[in-house]
């Protein structure tokens, strides 16, 4: 009998002797009046029984079946959920096994049964956050995580990725082997399709984003304003985008703090659907990246956007592609490795100024874009090769061009056939010393 059990016995008892009324008994139990007389009645019929509870010992009507709990540790035990953390193992419980329980309930079984959590979570460290923008597209932070993504059923592969800073919401991801331009210029690709231009991207010094050159700039060319920039750099400011530099990973935290949520759920995800190449993780990527936003995405402060169309005459495939110097030969074309180019007939609307160096762009399905200036771009296409001209070496002589060969007993080959040649002195020493 607990405590509380035994010290309502002697109130009770009390009372049926008569040393207590009920109104003092309920008040030192600090029950109703009602209540007290039930108990009362049940300690008449049933003795000390009568104040312990009916339900002690008996199974609660909600309690999960022994069989289901079985069930749940030994899913978690395979290798299909092995590592995943107590709350994802929730949720693919209720997508692919039509088990629906609560986290509690779930993290309650596996510790019953032994299993640790996957996770250790660290003691919260004082640091001040920095407030989310207060509207969708002010702020947008990009970054890599390379990472075993595919476990051991594949190579090693690159995550790039853009994280909304007032939503949290993942706006592009892609997959590469390593970190690079390409990727970035897909991830950027998706955003601005999907949403719109934004207004800053917050990233790190990586050489991507940031000419190498600009740390190395003399006090001349720092007056004279020369600022050095990359591929990247150029493509995002043609549309209008201004690149912020983080000088550590703690002050772009959203993304940081993205990479870690990443690199636990959609790892065991990748290793549920089994995939193990480059394209089939990106094929994944979409679906995944929709019910991620939809279970990670927090409204904005303002519900107002800050994102700004594309422009009508802007097309991302030659914005965001390769750019290279090139100069205008008399004849109105460029070389490019090793081909000779011309702009296409049909868009061949003003003639350029010999030697006069133009911007060349490459998009990433290899066709070749020159800039003409105030914004106008025309497509290279290659020169027609001209006909091929045979080496005389590689011609048939005809009968009439062939060339005379006198006969043996000719006067002249008498005289040349046979006759030693004539054999120059050498020089003397004494000739060859100074």
């Amino acid at each position: 009998m607990r405590q509380e059990e035994a010290r309502r016995l002697t109130v009770i008892s009390k009372l049926i002797d008569g040393h207590l009324s009920v109104a003092q008994a309920a008040e030192y139990l600090q029950l109703s009046i009602r209540q007290v007389l039930r108990i009362k009645k049940r300690v008449l019929e049933e003795g000390e029984a009568g104040v312990i509870h009916k339900n002690r010992g008996r199974q609660p009507s909600h309690t999960l079946p022994q069989s289901l709990k079985q069930k749940i540790v030994a899913l978690y035990q395979s290798d299909d959920y092995r590592g995943c953390n107590d709350t994802h193992f929730t949720e693919l419980l209720a997508q692919r096994e039509n088990i629906y329980v609560s986290t509690s309930t779930v993290r309650r079984i596996l510790r019953a049964a032994g299993i640790s959590a996957a996770r250790k979570h660290r003691a919260p460290r004082a640091h001040r956050s920095r407030r989310r923008m207060p509207q969708a597209g002010l702020l947008w932070q990009m970054d890599a995580s390379t990472f075993d993504w595919l476990e051991d059923r594949g190579p090693r592969l690159t995550l790039h990725a853009a994280i909304d800073d007032a939503t949290g919401r993942i706006v592009g991801a892609a997959f590469a082997p390593t970190e690079c331009l390409e990727g970035y210029w897909s991830v950027l690709h998706q955003g601005i399709t999907a949403y719109g231009i934004p207004v800053a991207l917050y990233v790190d010094r990586h050489t991507i984003f940031r000419s190498p050159k600009a740390d190395k700039l003399t006090i001349d060319e720092e007056l004279a304003g020369v600022k050095p920039s990359t591929q990247l750099g150029r493509a995002v400011a043609e549309l209008g985008i201004s690149l912020t530099f983080a000088r550590s990973p703690q002050a772009k935290g959203r993304i940081e703090r993205l990479w870690e949520t990443l690199q636990d759920r959609l790892t065991h995800e990748l290793r549920l659907h089994r995939i193990s190449t480059l394209e089939a993780a990106n094929a994944f990527l979409r679906a995944f990246v929709e019910r991620f936003n939809a279970r990670f995405a927090v409204e904005p402060e303002s519900p107002e956007p800050a994102y700004r169309p594309l422009a009508p005459h802007h097309d991302l495939h030659r914005i965001l592609c390769h750019r290279a110097w090139r100069k205008i030969s008399p004849g109105q074309t460029i070389s490019w490795k090793g081909q000779t180019y011309r702009m296409a007939p049909a868009q061949h609307q003003e003639t350029l100024a010999p030697r006069s160096t133009v911007e060349v762009r490459v998009t990433a399905d290899g066709e070749l874009w020159i800039a003409a200036g105030q914004g106008r771009l025309y497509r290279l296409e290659p020169c027609p090769k001209s006909p091929t001209v045979q080496r005389r070496e590689d011609v048939t002589p005809t009968p009439s061009r062939q060339s005379y060969k006198p006969p043996a007993d000719h006067p002249w080959r008498r005289m040349t056939v046979g006759r030693p040649k004539p054999k120059l002195p050498s020089p003397s020493a004494e000739a060859i010393s100074p």
